[in-house]
């Protein structure tokens, strides 16, 4: 008599939900680390906005015609279409770390801060951003970032967050031992404090950002003389003589 293996499909489609809360925490936690450089740019004379400094730094540095395509296709919004393009690429990046943060959570560690690393590079370059509050938006945001991504994290059952397993002779129970079903209320809870963080943060930072750069130049005026100038009627019957076509 011959018996049939058992299959475990919950286990793994558990561990495919689970995958895709981690690609949105990954997301999410890129999300706050911008959010988070925008707040600081607004605030903060001389502190760098991540996004528009990559922007600028790519504008910059791109080869010959790049921005003559770019601009036929998306017009006078051509500079937004990039912000909003890196903005994009960021959070892909970062959704697929967080994915791998759940096997391995050095991996996101050394994306994040191979990201933060670009980010002060751009920023550095800038003629307008100070060096030291530079480096400050950069951990600052980054740091965050991992923070609320770990957080985030925790709740899809990581590997590096399970027991230890016992020595089990089946290796279907072994794997769902190793990696439970996770938390799907607490996650969303977390998401949706995240990106509610993000949101506000980011709005805030972007509106006192547009703000600065509306804010009209300070015109100085020219002093007025203390007593009026002397009559001069020798300069007076030449004036007279000029506007009536006298030479």
């Amino acid at each position: 008599m011959t018996t049939t293996p058992t299959t475990t499909p919950a286990p793994r489609a558990a561990s495919r939900t689970a995958d895709l809360a981690a690609f949105a925490a990954g997301g999410l936690a890129a999300g706050l680390g911008i959010a988070i450089g925008e707040l600081m740019a607004g605030l903060v004379s001389g502190a760098p906005s991540l996004i528009i400094a990559i922007g600028d730094f790519v504008i910059e540095n791109q080869p010959p015609g790049a921005k003559e395509l770019i601009v036929e296709i998306f017009g006078t919004n051509n500079k937004l279409a990039l912000n909003v393009g890196i903005a994009i690429a960021a959070i892909l990046i970062a959704g697929v770390l967080g994915v791998i943060g759940r096997r391995s959570w050095i991996v996101p560690v050394a994306g994040f801060v191979i990201a933060g690393a670009v980010g002060l590079g751009a920023a550095l370059t800038r003629p307008l951003v100070e060096p030291v509050l530079a480096v400050v938006t950069i951990v600052l945001a980054i740091g965050v970032a991992l923070a609320a991504l770990r957080w985030m994290l925790g709740f899809t059952a990581p590997r590096w967050a399970a027991p230890a397993p016992a020595e089990i002779a089946d290796p279907a129970a072994a794997a769902a031992a190793s990696m439970p079903d996770w938390d799907r209320r607490h996650f969303l809870q977390a998401s949706g404090g995240v990106a509610g963080g993000a949101v506000l943060l980011g709005a805030v930072g972007r509106n006192l950002i547009i703000e600065s750069e509306r804010a009209p130049l300070e015109i100085a005026e020219l002093p007025t003389p203390d007593a009026p100038l002397p009559d001069d009627p020798v300069a007076r019957r030449r004036t007279h003589r000029i506007r009536d076509g006298d030479t």
